[in-house]
């Protein structure tokens, strides 16, 4: 049986008990996405789906980029993101048409950035001067160049290997890892509600199982967070992550 690590959030005492509380539940395994806008995959895919007022149904799939050290005669996309979205809403009592929508999208994307946030690699690329024959391009901007450049930057061993001391690159972004599955659920007075709003990940690249290690910090992190109107949401977000 799956077990679960809940961290229930700091609420703010208010005299109105019939608050929207929302609740997320995250998978431990993550998946890494690389480069993937994810603002763009989920926020904005949800926003252009047809139908949205109700529910959505999304399955996508895009190109992303892993390499932590890319050559530059290499260059695009070396990994498949699939990114499914389920979700449906309605209008929920003393709420306007779209706001329990716009607080599970909201609720969403904010876990999923302070998960990620924590789950950073840097992806160098634009990559030159590998073996004995290629003579590395870089400058004093650079992220990282040769460590025979005598430049005050760091070399580019860690990210392409102790036998690429010569190569420089010129280029750097952070990928991130994301849990393989979070959902976001609503509760009024205690009572689960139907509205709902699940985002699930794949990758061809390879994942880990350390998602759950930081759910305390992120409970910490979300317990002033309000997804809505502060007369009808409560601040903080209830966090459980599957162990």
């Amino acid at each position: 049986m799956k077990s679960w690590s809940l961290v229930a959030p700091a609420i703010m005492a208010t005299s109105t008990a019939a608050l929207v509380q929302m609740e997320v539940r995250y998978s431990k395994k993550l998946v890494n996405i690389g480069d993937l806008d994810m603002q763009q995959a989920t926020v904005a895919a949800i926003n252009e789906a047809p139908g949205n007022a109700r529910s959505v149904i999304i399955e996508d799939e895009r190109e992303a980029t892993t390499n932590t050290c890319q050559p530059s005669v290499e260059a695009g996309s070396d990994t498949t993101v699939s990114v499914n979205i389920n979700g449906a809403w309605g209008q929920t009592p003393g709420l306007e048409l779209d706001q329990m929508r716009s607080s599970l999208v909201l609720t969403m994307i904010q876990t999923l950035n302070e998960i990620s946030n924590r789950n950073t690699l840097e992806l160098f690329s634009d990559c030159t001067g590998f073996g004995s024959f290629e003579r590395a391009v870089f400058d004093e901007n650079a992220p990282c160049a040769p460590e025979t450049s005598n430049l005050d930057v760091p070399t580019c061993e860690s990210a392409c290997g102790s036998l690429e001391a010569g190569v420089g690159c010129t280029k750097v972004v952070n990928g991130r890892s994301v849990p393989a599955s979070l959902r976001v659920n609503a509760f009024i007075d205690g009572a689960l509600q139907p509205d709902s709003l699940e985002v699930t990940f794949a990758s061809t690249s390879n994942g880990s199982d350390d998602g759950c290690g930081i759910v305390g910090e992120i409970a910490g992190i979300l317990a002033g967070f309000i997804p809505g109107p502060g007369a009808l949401f409560s601040a903080g977000v209830s966090i459980a992550c599957g162990a």
